[in-house]
């Protein structure tokens, strides 16, 4: 959900609250405010529950309602009978104490259910509001990186800039193809980060040796030349181990995404959510790199 999105939600939300806690507006008119809190966060299930609480709870209301202007209307009249006859007997008429009473005990058991049903609303609406703004500590964490890795990125590789636009064009859109599409961009980012810190055959070789391995620091071995170029700087060993093992699984799943859809396979990312975690991952590497630039 969009940070604009989880802010109108939240702010719905508080609103909602302070009319429970007020007794602002009656029980069935905030549960279609919940409903429609509901429709934002895509809670489909909650949005039919609660605009069906509306419905049962605006009986109820109704019906208290007209018990209690009933109860206005039926008061016994003050009657004063008096007779010349001292042997007369005479019999009041009958009030409608009886049908009152009935009607107390209506409202009664009444209230008492819509009570029930705004402590349920009221639980929600807390349970939303909490889980809302839980959600958006690591949102605001991860759009402080994703600024800072723009602003740097922007600066050393301008033309970066067109491949974040077309990431977020392919995430925003419903098709599996597209969703692959974003991964790849991420791979020219990648790589394109590489060519800049630690540049392709480096000293016109193919391939380096290094601790008695050989290392391929071809065009496509971006990973192996990002790698080459923290370890080439001043961190600690924790540092370059941690971030050159995230740097090769991401790198490995990108091209593993690369090369199916290079052999035809235009659905190796089947949902959204996946393509987002290489988008996460690869701005919190891009980060870490260029931390040493």
């Amino acid at each position: 959900m969009s940070k604009a999105k989880t802010e109108v939600t939240i702010e719905l939300i508080e609103e909602s609250l302070r009319n429970i806690e007020l007794n602002e507006l009656i029980l069935s008119n905030i549960c279609l405010k919940v409903a429609r809190i509901s429709r934002l966060v895509n809670d489909l299930e909650n949005m039919s529950l609660f605009s069906e609480y509306a419905s049962a709870i605006g009986k109820l209301e109704t019906q208290k309602k007209t018990l209690e202007l009933f109860l206005q209307s039926s008061q016994d009249p003050n009657i004063s009978i008096t007779s010349a006859n001292p042997n007369q007997y005479l019999n009041l008429p009958r009030g409608n104490s009886s049908d009152r009473g009935d009607a107390v005990k209506i409202i009664i058991d009444t209230e008492e259910l819509i009570q029930t049903k705004k402590a349920i609303v009221y639980k929600c609406l807390i349970n939303k509001y909490y889980q809302l703004r839980f959600s958006e500590i690591p949102q605001r964490i991860f759009e402080r990186t994703k600024s800072k890795v723009e602003n740097k990125l922007k600066d050393l590789i301008p033309d970066s800039i067109k491949q974040f636009v077309s990431i977020y064009d392919n995430l925003n859109s419903d098709n599996q193809e597209d969703w692959s599409n974003a991964v790849h961009s991420c791979r020219r980012i990648l790589q394109a980060l590489a060519d800049k810190c630690y540049s392709p055959n480096h000293d016109g070789k193919t391939e380096i040796e290094k601790d008695s391995k050989k290392i391929k620091v071809g065009v496509e071995n971006y990973i192996n030349r990002l790698v080459l170029f923290i370890e080439s700087k001043p961190t600690s060993q924790n540092f370059q181990n941690i971030v050159g093992s995230h740097l090769e699984y991401l790198g490995n799943r990108i091209d593993a995404v690369y090369n199916a859809s290079s052999k035809g396979s235009h659905t190796v990312i089947t949902n959204r959510e996946e393509a987002e975690r290489y988008i996460i991952f690869t701005y919190l590497l891009v980060g870490d790199v260029l931390e040493l630039t």
